[in-house]
């Protein structure tokens, strides 16, 4: 295996106010390195062709009027595995033929020091096969995009062991990668641990939150200039902050408030930062895990964990519709396209809901926990061809709609 070996100057430190359109200064004092590879002989060990239909389950209490729709497991990216750790699958995009996973240690050992690591993955479609891999022993990584407005930069948000939450760029424009130039910048935000991060327009959206082992540190919502980072032209501080996500219409931030109110602060985004908070009473935001957001032709769909699945109406504030599994596992993750709802469940699996009224279609068993779901980006009212599934210690999974 041919490893290149980053140094990289890291960008740090922005500093969280109250107000628009600051500026922060840039420390470049902390050194680290990357370990890379793109090695595609030492790459193909990790990629396993997989060519056959999934069954799905019995374990579906609210049948759809949708028809049955199959689906086959073209292949599986196998873990990051260091040492005597396994990586775990936790974010994945696609884009223009490529998808790209993001990975975290997440193996709760004694010491903490011990509990860290990440890597950048990426996945060529024409072959299929991985084309590239990035590791990184400080940093879990929690959620990245990558945007058709800024198809060579990858963003992904996470968690440093030294500095809390993190957002990295990632030059993602020739191939292979990771041979120049690993992750280009890094730099510190407020909150322990980055949970969100959204391209939107010339903005780049970033949430975190506030862990319960560190909470006199703040988390909340960044809205900084992604062509100039250390300008943050909104922010909005609240603990229990989790995903955001916006169309050219809407923009949705989900967040905790007590065990039996979230909220969710709907943004005009064709009047930037001017926003109205809904509450959505009855259902916990909880502490760990994901909460995906996903906005969609004027409602926004939120994985609630114990809560299933919300549909709520971003005009009212009204949840109009409701899925639960009653059964194993959190609602994880959530994305929607013209007729579906792909839902990661956690170690419940994954459920693909029809979009009208959040009724289950199919319902299929994974291994470990299914943490994240990403699709083909499409025009609406297009259905995707394709679903890929962020599973947790078992890797990503690559289904396609028979």
């Amino acid at each position: 295996m041919r490893k290149n070996v980053l140094l990289l100057v890291v960008s740090l430190a922005l500093v969280f106010t109250g107000c628009n359109k600051t500026k922060t200064d840039i420390d470049t004092s902390t050194d680290r390195t990357f370990e890379m590879n793109n090695d595609l002989a030492s790459l193909s060990e990790r990629f396993m062709v997989v060519n056959e239909p999934i069954e799905w389950t019995n374990y579906i209490y609210k049948s759809s009027q949708l028809n049955p729709v199959s689906f086959n497991e073209d292949w599986r990216l196998l873990p990051y595995i260091s040492g005597t750790d396994t990586l775990s699958a936790s974010c994945v995009d696609a884009l223009s033929g490529f998808v790209y996973v993001g990975s975290h240690l997440n193996n709760y050992k004694v010491t903490p020091a011990e509990a860290w690591g990440g890597e950048i993955a990426i996945v060529d479609l024409s072959g299929p096969s991985l084309v590239g891999s990035a590791y990184d022993p400080l940093v879990d990584y929690n959620d990245m995009e990558i945007s058709s407005s800024d198809p060579n930069n990858l963003w992904i948000t996470g968690e440093n062991d030294k500095r809390g939450s993190v957002i990295l760029r990632v030059d993602v424009s020739a191939l292979p990668p990771f041979v120049s130039a690993g992750p280009t910048l890094e730099m510190s935000i407020f909150g322990t641990s980055g949970n969100s991060i959204t391209v939107a327009g010339s903005d780049l959206w970033v949430s975190s939150a506030t862990h319960p082992t560190a909470p006199t540190i703040g988390g909340g919502l960044l809205a900084i200039n992604k062509n100039f980072p250390a300008q943050t032209n909104y922010s909005f501080a609240v603990a229990q902050a989790k995903q955001f996500d916006a169309d050219g219409t809407h923009g949705v931030l989900l967040y905790g408030n007590s065990p039996t109110q979230s909220y969710i602060r709907v943004f005009d985004m064709n009047n930037l930062y001017s926003f109205v908070d809904y509450p959505l009473s009855g259902y916990d935001v909880t502490d760990l895990g994901k909460n995906a957001v996903d906005v969609s032709q004027g409602y926004v769909y939120l994985a609630m964990g114990d809560d299933g699945v919300i549909k709520v109406d971003l005009a009212t504030g009204n949840v109009t519709h409701q899925f639960l599994n009653y059964g194993k596992g959190n609602a994880n993750g959530v994305k929607v396209d013209g007729t579906y709802v792909y839902v990661a469940y956690g170690q419940g699996g994954f459920y693909l809901l029809d979009k009208t009224d959040l009724s289950a279609v199919g319902h299929w068993d994974t291994v470990y926990s299914c943490n994240y779901v990403a699709i083909d980006p499409v025009e609406l009212p297009a259905t995707s061809n394709h679903v890929y599934l962020a599973n947790g210690r078992a890797g990503l999974i690559c289904l396609s709609r028979i």
